[in-house]
């Protein structure tokens, strides 16, 4: 901060601290330390959005389902493999402790961490981000709730903005 520069309002919001000044913005971040600063003329737009990935919870759905299925039919599967290559019965045979073979195991497991993961990705998708879009930046996006100070905030920012672009337009005449 400058000497000049005073702190007009601060917001915690997720794990930043918003801090708006007669200067600008400046977003502190305590793990992993960050600090960015941004004067009102760089920010062309603050808003609150929430994209939720519709694509993650159908494929939670679609490896739930698949993951069920191997599990319930995994010895008929297993049984017509062997069937079909019966060099690999050694391979196949039931040796594990939830009745599994090592290769159905494998594959189980797998399902399951692809699940979990696409469950995570869509649930965290659920929560909706500040986003700070700077000109000829990128953006800064804050997940958070909205919450009222998340919109004391934006409200905080358009009047900061529309008072910068008075002062400009005064300041051109």
């Amino acid at each position: 901060m400058t000497e000049n520069e005073t702190i007009s309002a601060a917001y915690k919001i997720g794990f930043y601290h918003f801090l708006l000044t007669n200067e600008g913005l400046i977003l502190l971040r305590n793990f992993p330390r960050n600090f960015i600063k941004l004067e009102y003329k760089d920010i062309e737009l603050v808003e609150y959005y929430t994209f939720v990935q519709w694509g993650k919870l159908t494929w939670f759905i679609v490896l739930s389902v698949f993951s069920y299925l191997f599990y319930m039919l995994e010895d008929v599967f297993f049984s017509k493999l062997m069937l079909a290559l019966p060099f690999l019965k050694p391979l196949l045979r039931k040796d594990l402790f939830i009745e599994m073979n090592l290769l159905g195991l494998g594959i189980f497991v797998v399902l399951i961490i692809f699940t979990i993961v696409n469950a995570y990705g869509f649930f965290t998708t659920l929560f909706g981000r500040i986003r700070i879009l700077p000109y000829r930046e990128a953006p800064i996006d804050v997940i958070t709730k909205m919450t009222r100070p998340v919109q004391d905030f934006i409200i905080e920012m358009e009047n900061k903005k529309k008072e910068q672009h008075i002062a400009e337009a005064q300041g051109q005449k």
